[in-house]
């Protein structure tokens, strides 16, 4: 069966309400900077957007659920929006503030976002340490 990814929540209490009903202990937290064109007067501009995202792996359930805000960016934005002095200020605070949420709730937060192939990785290395813990286990 196949990791399956649930759609973002917007709100970062919500994200934390499932975290509290699944039997996750890690949460990946990064940011993204791009531009999107958006329709200004009669024209397109094409607008600074940072994202904020975090992703927590459910092994037993093999979803991987998420919280994502975006907006505008005040600032010029880079690849990695939290890199550097192009950073957006508010979205550099909604992440410290995520960060630090989390962590007060018990949470390990690492720097990154879980895809599906990291998370079938870690399954499969999971599902071996598991039947070679059951083979030491079984008697002589």
């Amino acid at each position: 069966m196949a990791v399956k990814i649930l759609p973002p929540v917007d709100a970062l209490a919500e994200f934390i309400n499932q975290l509290k009903t699944r039997h996750i202990r890690l949460v990946k937290l990064t940011d993204y900077g791009d531009v999107e064109p958006i329709k200004r007067g009669s024209g397109f501009v094409l607008q600074p957007m940072v994202r904020v995202v975090a992703t927590a792996l459910d092994v037993d359930a093999r979803e991987i659920v998420s919280w994502a805000v975006e907006g505008e960016a005040r600032r010029m934005v880079t690849a990695t929006a939290g890199a550097g002095r192009g950073a957006d200020p508010e979205r550099v605070i909604e992440k410290r503030r995520a960060r630090d949420v989390l962590r007060q709730l018990g949470y390990e937060v690492d720097e990154g976002e879980w895809d599906v192939n990291a998370a079938e990785q870690v399954i499969a290395v999971l599902a071996e340490a598991t039947r070679s813990q059951a083979k030491v286990r079984k008697p002589a």
